[in-house]
């Protein structure tokens, strides 16, 4: 992870101390006010967006477990699903969106739903389902991007690259946080709150003495010998911006919102949408929500009252009932490498090999789960496990995990985990029963949707022994086609902006 100036830091050490710090001051809180409630009557309940896939969600959880908070006492909840569980429980004067329609209507069982969460990061899509019991079933893959309100504060800073050079705002930035930090707090608001007109952004005073500084110029002379004296002004120590331009810093956030949008609505599951809400910090934006009016006129764009506060109060409520999330679809196909008997008509001769002198075929994936299949919460799937430790060279072995590797693809029914598109996703480490394994086990990994989470558990065939599992999801780095902007470790990648 790199800083706001582009220094490198551990993501892992940052999270935890900010998790860290909110436990703390919970804590000192509860006893501040005399309330006798011990540490271990907390759950702590910590929000995701819902495209994080299962190693940025186990680095959350492992930075909460380095800032002191016991697993057993720990969940995670997608954004998006925390806001709507917030939005069904509202009562009737409270349901109301901004434009005061009443959107009470839209949590009746069989209602289908759009949640658009956006946050400063990223956008957050989830298509959902009132259950007839009031739970919701999740109906779409999850989606989305980095296309949340920093989205719009790149633009500006690319706008100011624009006038007084990448340079000079990287030494502005070096030099002087709190005045940049300012600026963008102003510029944040302005973004909020703009309604139609030009915009008037504060330009720091140390930001125009490095500009005199270093090229000689005021911002006024660079402005008026520019390419867009049409479209900025200074006045003072004011930079306007027109409406145009400012318009333009949003476009490609739209574009891709929009998009994403439209992608789920094709989908025959969620042909009965007829409602898109919005939630989070840059769905207050003004222009967010028009054109998302605009661009999906058939449907009702709902926006309940203290819609930035939705996904934080919804997580409060998740953690009281974690079971009100019923089913989620698989955002991939999820399966194991096993060999079975070489078919010459159907195999790849490539994966032929001899065992026991009966011809075999290698690295067959055999499916799990189904990319876009509804999986029930609490629904298992088994994967069968031979350990064999006979011969004398395995018998060291014998006091070491066992390992089941996981793979994804993102075909329904990928054949082999070799693939193209087909990535190792994660290793499952299953301990040996009372430290040894046997000469030879026979048993099953059961595999498990719990919460946000996948479980595994080891059940001996002979014994009906049950051994928890670990799983080890890998990281993303080495593979583009996985690779996302919005994994941790990009989290406050601002510096390069500067470079553009």
């Amino acid at each position: 992870m790199k800083d706001i100036t582009g220094k490198k830091i551990s993501g892992k050490l940052v999270l935890s101390y900010a998790i860290g710090y909110l436990r703390k001051h919970v804590i000192d809180q509860l006893e501040h006010r005399n309330t006798g409630v011990p540490e271990e009557y907390i759950t702590w309940v910590i929000t995701v967006p819902a495209i994080w896939d299962d190693a940025c969600k186990q680095f959350m959880k492992q930075s909460a477990q380095k800032a002191g908070i016991h697993l057993e006492k720990f969940s995670l909840v997608y954004e998006p699903e925390a806001a709507s569980i917030y939005a069904k429980s509202l009562p009737l004067e409270r349901v109301a969106g901004d434009d005061n329609t009443i959107s009470l209507k839209n949590f009746d069982p069989g209602k289908q739903f759009i949640v658009v969460d956006g946050g400063g990061g990223t956008i957050d899509i989830s298509a959902q389902k009132v259950e007839e019991n009031g739970g919701l079933a999740i109906i779409h893959r999850a989606c989305g991007g980095p296309y949340g309100g920093e989205f719009i504060n790149q633009e500006y800073r690319r706008l100011l690259t624009k006038i007084c050079g990448g340079e000079v705002l990287r030494q502005f930035k070096e030099d002087h946080i709190y005045d940049y930090t300012d600026m963008m707090k102003n510029f944040e608001t302005k973004k909020k709150t703009f309604v139609g007109k030009n915009i008037v952004v504060r330009l720091p005073v140390t930001l125009c003495d490095i500009l005199s500084e270093t090229t000689g110029c005021s911002f006024s002379d660079l402005v008026q010998d520019g390419s867009m004296k049409e479209n900025l002004s200074i006045k003072r120590d004011k930079l306007i911006i027109t409406e145009k331009i400012f318009l333009s810093f949003f476009a490609e956030s739209i574009k891709c919102i929009v998009k994403e949008i439209t992608n789920v609505l094709k989908d025959p599951h969620c042909s009965g949408v007829s409602t898109i809400m919005m939630v989070g910090g840059f769905s207050e934006s003004e222009i967010i929500r028009v054109r998302i009016k605009e661009a999906f006129p058939d449907k009702e764009v709902f926006i309940p009252q203290q819609g930035g506060q939705a996904v934080l109060q919804g997580a409060v409520l998740y953690g009281h009932n974690p079971r009100i999330v019923s089913s989620r679809t698989c955002n991939y196909t999820y399966g194991v490498a096993v060999t079975t008997p070489f078919q010459h008509d159907v195999h790849d001769p490539t994966k032929l090999f001899i065992d026991n002198e009966e011809e075999m075929c290698d690295d067959i994936f055999h499916k799990c789960y189904t990319i876009d299949e509804q999986v029930d919460m609490g629904e298992r799937r088994s994967i069968s496990l031979t350990y064999n430790y006979v011969d004398e060279i395995t018998q060291e072995k014998r006091k070491e995990d066992g390992k089941v590797e996981i793979y994804i693809s993102e075909a329904q029914n990928p054949m082999y985990v070799t693939d193209q598109g087909t990535t190792l996703h994660a290793v499952i480490h299953v301990p040996p029963p009372g430290g040894l394994w046997p000469p030879i086990s026979h048993g099953r990994v059961e595999l498990e949707r719990g919460g946000t989470e996948m479980i595994g558990t080891y059940i001996d065939k002979i014994t009906g022994a049950r051994t928890s599992t670990k799983f080890e999801f890998l990281p993303k780095q080495e593979n583009e086609f996985r690779r996302r902007l919005y994994d941790p470790q990009n989290v406050l990648l601002q510096s390069d902006d500067l470079d553009s």
